[in-house]
This record gives C-alpha cells, sequence and structure tokens, in this order.
C-alpha cells in the first residue's frame, strides 16, 4: 500500500522494480485524488 495525501492505493504489479515511492508522491497532483485507480508508465 502507498499512502499519499490521505489516499490509499495498491501496488498490483511493479515490472522490473520500477515503481519508485517518493519519486510517486512528489509528482502526485490533487487532480489524481476523484480516481479509484492509476496507471503509469515512466521512461528515461
Amino acid at each position: 500500500m502507498v499512502e499519499v495525501l490521505g489516499h490509499r492505493y495498491e501496488l498490483i504489479k511493479d515490472y522490473r522494480k520500477g515503481f519508485e515511492e517518493i519519486a510517486f508522491k512528489e509528482r502526485y497532483t490533487d487532480i489524481l485524488n476523484k480516481y479509484d485507480f492509476i496507471v503509469g508508465d515512466w521512461g528515461i
């Protein structure tokens, strides 16, 4: 579970250990509060 701004999200799959919790929390914005789930892809 990841909690940010009072919202809890469950990490379903961490492909190749690419999820970075600190970066997710830094980039999280209020607009995401209305969604039950977030799907993301991160490229370098």
